[in-house]
């Protein structure tokens, strides 16, 4: 039996968080959001190996998903198919906002490359303002950096792919929707493809030093899946030194049920089915 007494349903009835989730927020000038929500995970044995360093993964949409990457990270580390990490979502500060308008804004490209805004400019934000501060605050290893992110947060791990090739060396891109603005990535990609010597450090050889994971429901609709093989054929092509490239199609899911399935694959291809 229930006995109600005078205290409110949120005291009685508190609702549940994650203990093992810091929030900090950041703040810039170089976007049109300004406003940002670190979500910030730590692996467990953290505070007790003070002379270890870990991976870190960033992740988009933290408000959606970081439950969701929390659970998928904890299965695999205690499966032994990947190392613990920190993991750092990526999101805004604030309940009952449009969360949809405010990540439209960050991840697609505008249709002039040359426009310092959306993507170009959330980009430059994670790379002058949150990594710098992800690896002065905690026991980062710089050389093991993961992006990941769906739909359009896909696109914009592909976008970061084709213009900053060197920022991150694995990317997990789910159910990306990069066919924004005609197309706009291949021309990112030939460009990066002919031309790499602008981003690589060896010019004389084309190195991309990545894993990537790219991943689309088999029940998502035939164009979005068209496009998704259209751009898995043309990295699959491409020669890189230091590539590994891996495309699934998830039979069965859609568009946002193939998220968890495509993450708990993306994290074991870009870490090697490795604990270490």
């Amino acid at each position: 039996m229930l006995i109600m007494g005078s205290v409110s349903a949120a005291e009685q009835f508190p609702n549940y968080t994650l203990n093992n989730i810091q929030v900090r927020q950041l703040q810039t000038d170089l976007t049109e959001n300004k406003h940002y929500e670190l979500h910030i995970r730590l692996p467990a044995d953290y505070q007790t190996s003070a002379e270890k360093h870990y991976p870190v993964v960033y992740y988009l949409d933290a408000y959606w998903h970081t439950a969701l990457i929390n659970s998928v990270i904890g299965g695999l580390v205690y499966d032994r198919k990947m190392p613990d990490v920190i993991a750092v979502g990526i999101g805004y500060p604030g309940q009952d906002i449009d969360y949809g308008k405010l990540r439209v804004k960050d991840f697609i490209p505008k249709a002039n490359p040359a426009t310092n805004a959306g993507a170009k400019a959330f980009l430059e934000f994670i790379e002058q303002q949150v990594i710098p501060y992800i690896e002065k605050e905690f026991r980062v290893n710089p050389s093991r950096r993961a992006l990941v992110g769906n739909s359009y947060g896909g696109l914009f791990a592909l976008y970061t792919l084709f213009n900053k090739p060197n920022l991150f060396n694995m990317h997990i891109a789910v159910t990306p929707a990069w066919y924004v603005n005609d197309r706009q990535l291949l021309q990112d990609e030939a460009r990066l493809y002919r031309n790499g010597g602008s981003h690589f450090a060896v010019t004389t050889e084309q190195r991309l030093n990545s894993r990537f994971y790219m991943a689309v429901g088999g029940a998502e609709t035939v164009p979005h899946v068209m496009e998704s093989k259209i751009m898995a054929e043309v990295l699959a092509s491409r020669n890189y030194a230091d590539w590994v490239f891996q495309f699934e199609i998830i039979e069965g899911e859609a568009h946002g049920g193939v998220t968890p399935e495509a993450y708990n694959r993306g994290f074991r291809h870009i870490f090697n089915n490795r604990n270490n």
